[in-house]
Protein backbone atom coordinates (compact mmCIF):
# COMPACT_ATOMS: atom_id res chain seq x y z
CA UNK A 1 0.00 0.00 0.00
CA UNK A 2 1.33 3.43 -0.97
CA UNK A 3 1.96 5.20 2.36
CA UNK A 4 1.97 8.59 0.61
CA UNK A 5 -1.72 8.17 -0.30
CA UNK A 6 -2.81 7.38 3.25
CA UNK A 7 -5.29 9.98 4.40
CA UNK A 8 -3.69 12.19 7.04
CA UNK A 9 -6.94 13.40 8.61
CA UNK A 10 -7.96 11.66 11.83
CA UNK A 11 -11.53 10.39 11.87
CA UNK A 12 -13.36 11.28 15.04
CA UNK A 13 -11.46 10.76 18.28
CA UNK A 14 -9.15 8.08 19.59
CA UNK A 15 -11.94 6.68 21.78
CA UNK A 16 -14.58 6.87 19.01
CA UNK A 17 -13.04 6.88 15.51
CA UNK A 18 -16.18 7.86 13.61
CA UNK A 19 -16.82 10.91 11.44
CA UNK A 20 -19.52 12.14 9.08
CA UNK A 21 -18.42 14.44 6.32
CA UNK A 22 -21.26 16.70 5.15
CA UNK A 23 -22.86 16.57 1.74
CA UNK A 24 -20.59 18.30 -0.74
CA UNK A 25 -22.05 19.94 -3.82
CA UNK A 26 -19.12 21.14 -5.90
CA UNK A 27 -19.78 24.80 -5.11
CA UNK A 28 -16.88 25.31 -2.72
CA UNK A 29 -13.92 27.30 -4.02
CA UNK A 30 -11.34 24.84 -2.69
CA UNK A 31 -12.37 21.99 -5.04
CA UNK A 32 -13.97 20.03 -2.21
CA UNK A 33 -16.10 18.37 -4.89
CA UNK A 34 -13.02 16.27 -5.66
CA UNK A 35 -11.59 13.94 -3.04
CA UNK A 36 -8.36 12.62 -4.59
CA UNK A 37 -7.16 9.03 -4.48
CA UNK A 38 -6.52 8.03 -0.86
CA UNK A 39 -6.90 5.15 1.56
CA UNK A 40 -7.34 4.73 5.31
CA UNK A 41 -7.61 1.81 7.72
CA UNK A 42 -11.37 2.32 8.18
CA UNK A 43 -14.26 1.36 5.95
CA UNK A 44 -15.84 4.39 4.22
CA UNK A 45 -19.51 4.58 3.30
CA UNK A 46 -20.35 7.08 0.55
CA UNK A 47 -23.92 8.07 -0.30
CA UNK A 48 -25.07 9.91 -3.39
CA UNK A 49 -27.63 12.39 -2.11
CA UNK A 50 -28.59 13.93 -5.47
CA UNK A 51 -27.42 14.11 -9.04
CA UNK A 52 -24.51 12.03 -10.28
CA UNK A 53 -21.20 11.36 -8.53
CA UNK A 54 -18.18 9.62 -10.07
CA UNK A 55 -16.20 7.26 -7.88
CA UNK A 56 -13.15 5.14 -8.43
CA UNK A 57 -12.79 2.34 -5.91
CA UNK A 58 -9.91 -0.14 -6.24
CA UNK A 59 -9.27 0.90 -9.88
CA UNK A 60 -12.91 0.37 -10.89
CA UNK A 61 -14.98 3.37 -11.97
CA UNK A 62 -18.59 3.85 -10.88
CA UNK A 63 -21.23 6.44 -11.73
CA UNK A 64 -23.42 6.87 -8.69
CA UNK A 65 -26.95 8.25 -8.87
CA UNK A 66 -29.24 9.56 -6.13
CA UNK A 67 -29.81 6.91 -3.48
CA UNK A 68 -26.78 4.77 -4.32
CA UNK A 69 -24.51 3.64 -1.47
CA UNK A 70 -20.85 2.72 -1.93
CA UNK A 71 -18.48 0.94 0.44
CA UNK A 72 -14.72 1.56 0.13
CA UNK A 73 -13.05 -1.20 2.11
CA UNK A 74 -10.31 -0.53 4.63
CA UNK A 75 -6.98 0.19 2.92
CA UNK A 76 -8.68 0.36 -0.49
CA UNK A 77 -7.69 3.25 -2.77
CA UNK A 78 -10.64 5.42 -3.77
CA UNK A 79 -11.53 8.88 -5.05
CA UNK A 80 -14.78 10.84 -5.39
CA UNK A 81 -15.84 13.51 -7.90
CA UNK A 82 -19.02 15.61 -7.92
CA UNK A 83 -19.09 18.66 -10.17
CA UNK A 84 -21.79 21.29 -9.71
CA UNK A 85 -24.44 22.08 -7.13
CA UNK A 86 -26.81 19.43 -8.45
CA UNK A 87 -24.42 16.60 -7.56
CA UNK A 88 -24.06 15.88 -3.84
CA UNK A 89 -22.52 13.14 -1.75
CA UNK A 90 -21.90 12.45 1.93
CA UNK A 91 -19.17 10.35 3.48
CA UNK A 92 -19.21 8.25 6.66
CA UNK A 93 -15.96 6.99 8.17
CA UNK A 94 -17.10 4.29 10.60
CA UNK A 95 -15.21 1.88 12.76
CA UNK A 96 -12.85 -0.78 11.42
CA UNK A 97 -14.27 -3.39 9.09
CA UNK A 98 -12.84 -6.49 10.74
CA UNK A 99 -13.31 -9.82 9.01
CA UNK A 100 -16.24 -8.75 6.85
CA UNK A 101 -16.10 -7.04 3.49
CA UNK A 102 -19.08 -5.19 2.06
CA UNK A 103 -20.05 -5.41 -1.59
CA UNK A 104 -18.77 -2.18 -3.19
CA UNK A 105 -22.04 -0.86 -4.56
CA UNK A 106 -25.64 -0.94 -3.37
CA UNK A 107 -27.79 0.71 -6.04
CA UNK A 108 -31.03 2.54 -5.46
CA UNK A 109 -33.88 0.04 -5.62
CA UNK A 110 -31.75 -3.01 -4.82
CA UNK A 111 -32.78 -5.16 -1.85
CA UNK A 112 -31.54 -3.60 1.39
CA UNK A 113 -30.71 -0.18 -0.10
CA UNK A 114 -33.64 1.67 1.46
CA UNK A 115 -32.98 0.08 4.87
CA UNK A 116 -29.30 1.08 4.72
CA UNK A 117 -30.22 4.65 3.69
CA UNK A 118 -32.74 4.83 6.56
CA UNK A 119 -30.08 3.72 9.06
CA UNK A 120 -27.59 6.24 7.66
CA UNK A 121 -30.18 9.04 7.98
CA UNK A 122 -30.75 7.92 11.58
CA UNK A 123 -26.99 8.16 12.19
CA UNK A 124 -26.92 11.71 10.79
CA UNK A 125 -29.80 12.84 13.04
CA UNK A 126 -28.26 11.17 16.11
CA UNK A 127 -24.82 12.62 15.39
CA UNK A 128 -26.20 16.14 14.95
CA UNK A 129 -27.96 16.05 18.32
CA UNK A 130 -24.93 14.74 20.26
CA UNK A 131 -27.25 13.70 23.09
CA UNK A 132 -26.14 11.26 25.81
CA UNK A 133 -25.96 7.79 24.32
CA UNK A 134 -25.13 9.17 20.86
CA UNK A 135 -22.13 6.89 20.35
CA UNK A 136 -24.14 3.82 21.33
CA UNK A 137 -26.94 4.79 18.96
CA UNK A 138 -24.45 5.25 16.10
CA UNK A 139 -22.86 1.87 16.84
CA UNK A 140 -26.30 0.23 16.93
CA UNK A 141 -27.21 1.72 13.55
CA UNK A 142 -23.85 0.63 12.08
CA UNK A 143 -24.53 -2.90 13.33
CA UNK A 144 -27.96 -2.58 11.74
CA UNK A 145 -26.26 -1.83 8.41
CA UNK A 146 -24.11 -4.95 8.82
CA UNK A 147 -27.25 -6.99 9.58
CA UNK A 148 -29.13 -5.63 6.54
CA UNK A 149 -26.16 -6.30 4.26
CA UNK A 150 -25.85 -9.83 5.66
CA UNK A 151 -29.58 -10.44 5.18
CA UNK A 152 -29.36 -9.52 1.50
CA UNK A 153 -26.07 -11.28 0.75
CA UNK A 154 -24.05 -8.05 0.48
CA UNK A 155 -21.24 -9.22 2.80
CA UNK A 156 -18.26 -11.39 2.15
CA UNK A 157 -16.31 -13.08 4.91
CA UNK A 158 -16.31 -16.13 7.09
CA UNK A 159 -18.07 -16.75 10.38
CA UNK A 160 -15.96 -16.92 13.51
CA UNK A 161 -17.44 -20.32 14.37
CA UNK A 162 -19.68 -22.69 12.40
CA UNK A 163 -23.30 -21.53 12.36
CA UNK A 164 -22.48 -18.06 13.74
CA UNK A 165 -23.46 -14.76 12.14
Amino acid sequence: MDAARREKKEHGTLSFPFQIYPALDGSEADDSDFIPYHWHPELEIITVDCGCVSLTIADRMYEGARGDVFFAASEELHEIRAAGRENQFRSFEPLAEGRLRFATCLRSGEPGQSEVRTLLAQIVRTWQQQAPGCQLAVKAALLGIVAVCAQYGRLEGRPVRPGAD
